[in-house]
């Protein structure tokens, strides 16, 4: 079973994308780390909005990114 939720995360995002299309015309979602949900996951953002999220796998520096960021989930 699913313990970190990014399923919910990818359905979440979609909603709210669709919900507020002008809002969030230039939000995009990215995911980091790998697993065992990985393909599952992939294939759950292809069909919900593939264009806005991404898969970026392994970070060594994932701190860069959070820098970055203009919001963060922590899904554990």
């Amino acid at each position: 079973a699913p313990v970190k939720r990014v399923d919910i995360a990818i359905r979440s995002f979609a909603k709210l994308l669709r919900s507020k299309p002008e809002e969030t015309a230039k939000l995009s979602l990215c995911i980091v780390g790998t697993g065992p949900e990985e393909q599952a996951l992939i294939s759950l953002a292809e069909h919900e909005l593939s264009e806005r999220i991404r898969f970026l796998g392994f970070q060594a520096k994932p701190l860069e990114l959070i820098a970055r960021a203009k919001a963060l989930l922590v899904t554990s």
